[in-house]
This record gives structure tokens, sequence and C-alpha cells, in this order.
């Protein structure tokens, strides 16, 4: 009895696992049906691998025999038609890296941070990046920038790993303000209105001065490089000044004032006088001092005096040109005085006189006539006084009239000379 032919196909057996670091394997193979009590053996039928990639066992049909009890009775051939084999694929690594910092003081040098930390990693492994730096000489915060795709992994093993970076925090370096030696000094401006600008004056001093800029905030307002400025008199500004720098620590703020006052400014009624002459003295004409150079301004006086006195002669308003205004001169009105005199007359006083003939009985001459009296001014005797002249016998009897013996009255006008000329009696003597 001869054996039989028989065609034994095989498939080798095939793996897929992750690289986890360690051998892994694959064995084995499955054949085509066998006859009964018919096994196949092939003691090469295995592979293995530790990294990532593909391993063939690369089946030999010639490795292949049967076995069995039956094995005898068969002429055994064999067919591969498909190789086993084992795939280790790259393990997944998620790695999350953290930008170094670092903090320096300006002092006008370049400065440099480089590098990052990174999660744990399995031995034998590292993380590169060539771009992770940050350089910087002036004050201020630098960036590496860091990307996921910049990073790499390197080592023996890294080709079993498929990497994924996150960038937890960039990396930064940070050049800080110098503190150096430096004042600043700003001072009050509080000045008089004179029709120019005044300003805030503030200067740095110290060796870094012309690092420093000098800022400005009027009233709680925004910060300006522009000092403020007052020309018209107005209400004071409270000023804030700071002086701040790229490179050094900034001077804190000083509070000083701006302001401009009104002008003194005087409006003096001018003084006239004249005798009275029953007619108002008035004088318009008001003289303005203290004005500004190319400023004007004029006044009116209100006063009137008729009668004999003096009463003041009052500003009664000031007025400012179009190019003059009124809020930048504070105005003090000085009055004139307007005085008018008593005017001087003469008046004179003439006892009457008489002439008569002896007849033995009392005669006499009363009264007098007022010349020159102006209109108003009577002249009177006073009580007690007598204009008259009495005799009996011949001869002359005066009155003795004398400026006691008078009293003018409505002459508060006047300033009156009182010329008095006697009056008298002449009795004569009789023809017998």
């Amino acid at each position: 009895i001869d054996k039989k032919d028989i065609e034994i196909t095989v498939k080798g057996n095939s793996g897929t696992v992750t690289y986890n670091g360690e051998e892994q394997s694959v064995e084995g193979f499955t054949t085509s049906d066998l006859p009964a009590e018919v096994l196949v053996e092939n003691a090469k039928a295995a592979v293995a691998g530790t990294n990532a990639g593909e391993y063939a066992m690369n089946l030999d049909k010639a490795d292949f025999t049967i076995t069995g009890t039956n094995a005898g009775n068969y002429n055994a051939t064999f067919k591969v038609v498909e190789d086993g084999r084992l795939t280790i694929e790259k393990a997944s690594l998620s790695i999350e890296v953290t930008g170094n910092t670092k903090t320096v003081t300006y002092d006008g040098e370049s400065h440099k941070v480089s590098g990052f930390t990174n999660t744990e990693l399995p031995t034998g492994l590292s993380v590169t990046n060539e771009a992770a730096e940050a350089q910087g000489t002036e004050v201020g915060s630098y960036k590496m920038n860091l990307a996921a795709n910049d990073f790499k992994l390197e080592g023996d093993t890294a080709s079993n790993y498929t990497a994924s970076f996150t960038v937890a925090a960039d990396g930064k370096l940070t050049i800080k303000k110098a503190d150096v030696e430096a004042k600043l000094t700003a001072s009050d401006s509080v000045s008089v209105y004179d029709g120019k600008s005044h300003t805030i004056e503030a200067a740095v001093s110290g060796n870094y001065a012309s690092d420093y800029t000098i800022e400005y905030s009027v009233n709680g307002g925004e910060w300006t490089t522009k000092a403020p400025s007052m020309t018209n008199a107005g209400e004071a500004k409270s000023v804030e000044v700071r002086a701040t720098s790229d490179k050094y620590v900034d001077i804190a703020a000083q509070t000083v004032t701006l302001q401009v006052t009104p002008k003194a400014l005087t409006a003096t009624a001018k003084s006239a006088e004249k005798v009275y002459d029953g007619k108002a003295l008035t004088e318009d004409e008001v003289t303005i001092s203290g004005l500004v150079e190319g400023e004007s301004a004029t006044g009116t006086a209100s006063g009137s005096q008729t009668e004999v006195g003096e009463s003041a002669n009052t500003v009664a308003k000031v007025s400012f040109g179009e190019n003059t205004k009124a809020s930048n001169y504070e105005v003090t009105k000085t009055a004139g005085t307007l005085k008018v005199t008593p005017k001087a007359v003469t008046i004179t006083v003439e006892g009457n006189n008489s002439k008569v003939t002896y007849n033995g009985e009392e005669q006499r001459v009363d009264g007098f006539k007022v010349e020159g009296a102006p209109e108003g001014v009577t002249v009177d005797l006073k009580t007690g006084s007598s204009a008259a002249a009495v005799g009996t016998n011949a001869g002359t009897y005066a009155m003795e009239l004398t400026k006691e013996d008078l009293s003018v009255s409505g002459a508060s006008n006047y300033d009156v000379t009182l010329k008095v000329v006697d009056g008298k009696l002449t009795i004569d003597k009789k023809d017998i």
C-alpha cells in the first residue's frame, strides 16, 4: 500500500501589540484540514521582537513535518500561503513641557533664558527644542513662544513612541527696572496775572536724569508729557508730577499747585475843586493803574457837589477793552474828592444918615441899607444891638454901628466880608 500524497496549506499566526519595552512574541500557525490522527509540527514557527516594527516568522515549507499515529500513511507537501507576523506598534506618549523663566535687573547687557522642563519620560529618552530660548537687553518681558511642533523626542528607544507635546507654560525672560539714585524736584507755580504763560517747573537730577521722562496729570486727568500752563487768572489746579523711565524704577508722583491770581488794578476817580457858583461840580475822569501792557480799561465817576463842602467822587463803573478780561484783575475803586469852596463876597452895610435943624425936641435916624449881598443872603441886627443915632441939641450924633452888631444869614456858600459905614444924625443950629 503506497503512501497517499497530500498538500497541506499553512498560514502563520500574526499578532499586533503595543511597544512596552519588553520582548513580545507570536508563535504557531494554522493549516488546512488534516487527515485523522495527523499533526503538523514546525519548531521554528515563532517570531519575537522588542522595538516597534514588523517581524516576520519567515516560515519555510521545509521546516514543516507531519506527526501522529497515522502520519506514516502520507507523503505530505507543504505550501505556506501566509507568513506569520508580529507587529509592535509605537506607544503613545503625552509630554507636557514648561518653559524656563528668569528675572534679572536691567544693566544694559544682554540676558538670556533657555530650556524647559517636561513630565517624566521612560528611561533613556529626552526632549529637545533648539528654539527654546528668550533673549533681551531692555526692560520688558521676552517670551520663548514655545510651539508643540518644535519639540522632538530623542533617545535610543525614541522610535518606539508617538510623542504628542503640550506647552503648559511658555518660557519667559523678565528684565525689571533698576533702582538708581535719581530725584524729582517740582515746585508750585502761583503767580499774579501778567499776560504771560506760566507753567510748572520740574526736573530730575542724578546720573540717570536723561533716561527719565517727566509726566503731568491735572486734577486727576490723563498723564501727559506736556507741562500744564496757565495764562489767565483762575482756580488753582492740582498737578501731579512723576518721572518714568524705560530702564529705571519710576519716581513717585508729587503734587504741586498751578495758579494765576488776579492782578491788582486801581481805578481812581479824579478830584476837583471850585469856588461856589451855584452849579454842580462833577468830574468824570477816572485814572486806571495796574493794567498789563497792551490791555485797556476805562472808568466813569458819579460824584456831584453843588453847595460849599466836599463829597466823594466815586467810581461808578470800570469797563474793560475787547482784548482784556475782567477776571484777570481785582479792581480797587478809589474815590476822589469834589470840593466847593465859599465864594468871597463883600457886603457893605451903610447906616442911614439924616441932617435936621434943632427944634428943641429929640430927633433920630434909624436903619441901614445893604449893598452887595447875593440872593438869599440877608444882614440883620443882632438882638440887643441898635442901628440908630439920637440927639436933641445941635451937633453930630454917630450910630456907632459895627460888624459885631450885625448877623449874616443864608451865606453858607460864601466867605463874607462885612464893610460897615456908620450912620449919623446931624442937628444943625437953628437961625434966630
